[in-house]
């Protein structure tokens, strides 16, 4: 069986279900999208509008999509069979977790919570469990090329409209990061510019190393992605880079390839710390000093905040304890001990089991089908934000990504294709 065939023979008339175009589209809007035009509407004199119902509309925009995809694949008949050994585990953790939702935000109400109740019902199902059903579903060789140019665009623009207007916010006042902290809900959060340029520069060292994609517009991406991820100082974007950039190079066979890329990679990432200049040092001297205080905002407080989390789950093992962490009003920045933290024993265990599924099947694609690689490097970024930031339900991408590896990852009896 050729390389081609095996694609077509998994998604017979697939093209006439979801088309390349719309495919595109599809990726676009449930990755970056959401930011590209946010920061478009902001730079073109519409700096004034608030981000929540401008999130809200554009969420559900993004969900009735996300509805479409479903019915139009459930409708014809195709199997949503791509799932294998993950979809059990996969809706069993998210019916207990929207159980303590219930609990929660309807129910018991006993603690203050972070956010309003209304929110957690539309992250939860709106921006992740929903959309990432959709995902649920084998790319063909077409839909394969035009769902990385979707993400790709989408993250590329997300950081290049925002360097390109909105570049000397980091400069303004303390500093973007603090006064997006004291305005939350009014622009881009920096920790978000921080993973977008993360991912932006990740699928940029990838395509480069693939030779996917224009040489020039892989570079100026990693370069712009780069750029961002610094001046944010989002240590967990800088992590996840790192870790998933190692996994990169150790499973790309082309070495002439790699050691041109990792120097290219260096010389670029040196440079931009250069030319970042004090905006870079001062925001790694500012959080050296945070660390030295124990500032909870800093990260520096993660330790204390996981050892709340464990002990809540000790408290409650069954059911859980809560959705966030009742002493501090906040989510535990892990996703493993949330899942412990919120949902007990089984949630807990079905969260570990969900994550070793997503590294095996991230793996295999890698090794198997290195042209789809990309959907590795999306679940492996995703996974270090999971680790050390954000809770379930505001974790789109890692929960697509997941979905994503499990349905176009090889199977068994298909490896020896690829190899």
């Amino acid at each position: 069986m050729s390389h081609t065939n095996l694609y077509e023979f998994n998604l017979p008339g697939e093209r006439q279900i979801l088309s390349p175009r719309f495919v595109w589209f599809f990726f676009f809007l449930n990755t970056y999208g959401f930011y590209c035009i946010y920061l478009f509407v902001t730079a073109i004199g519409y700096g004034g509008i608030s981000s929540r119902p401008f999130s809200m509309f554009y969420r559900l925009v993004a969900f009735i999509v996300s509805i479409y995809v479903i019915a139009s694949i459930t409708f014809v008949g195709r199997k949503w069979n791509n799932l294998s050994g993950l979809s059990l585990p996969l809706y069993m953790f998210w019916m207990l977790y929207s159980t303590r939702i219930v609990f929660d935000t309807v129910v018991f109400r006993d603690y203050e919570l972070f956010r309003l109740p209304l929110d957690y019902w539309m992250y939860a199902f709106g921006i992740v469990l929903i959309p990432m059903t959709s995902f649920a579903w084998k790319l063909n060789m077409q839909q394969e090329k035009q769902g990385f140019s979707g993400l790709y665009a989408a993250a590329f623009m997300f950081c290049l409209l925002f360097v390109v207007f909105f570049r000397n916010s980091f400069d303004e006042g303390e500093g973007y990061r603090t006064a997006a902290q004291q305005n939350e809900g009014e622009f881009v959060h920096a920790i978000a510019i921080g993973y977008g340029g993360a991912t932006t520069a990740l699928l940029a060292f990838w395509a480069f190393l693939q030779k996917r994609g224009n040489y020039a517009v892989n570079m100026i991406a990693f370069t712009v992605g780069m750029y961002l991820m610094i001046l944010s100082g989002t240590r967990g974007a800088a992590l996840s880079v790192s870790v998933t950039a190692l996994i990169i190079i150790l499973t790309t066979k082309d070495t002439s390839r790699i050691f041109h890329g990792l120097i290219v990679a260096i010389v670029i990432s040196f440079a931009l710390i250069l030319f970042a200049g004090e905006s870079a040092t001062d925001r790694l001297i500012n959080l050296t000093q945070e660390i030295k205080n124990r500032d909870i905002e800093a990260g520096a407080g993660r330790g204390e905040i996981w050892a709340k989390a464990v002990d809540g789950f000790m408290e409650h093992p069954i059911l859980g304890c809560s959705l966030e962490l009742k002493t501090i009003g906040y989510y535990p920045h892990n996703i493993v001990l949330e899942a412990f933290h919120s949902t007990g024993i089984l949630g807990g265990l079905l969260m570990i089991y969900l994550v070793l599924r997503g590294i095996y099947d991230a793996y295999l694609i890698l090794k198997y089908r290195p042209e789809m690689g990309w959907i590795s490097i999306l679940f492996f970024r995703g996974l270090g934000e999971a680790l050390v930031s954000g809770a379930v339900y505001i974790l789109p991408l890692f929960w697509i990504a997941l979905v994503l590896a499990r349905a176009n990852c090889p199977s068994q009896k298909n490896m020896f294709v690829y190899r």
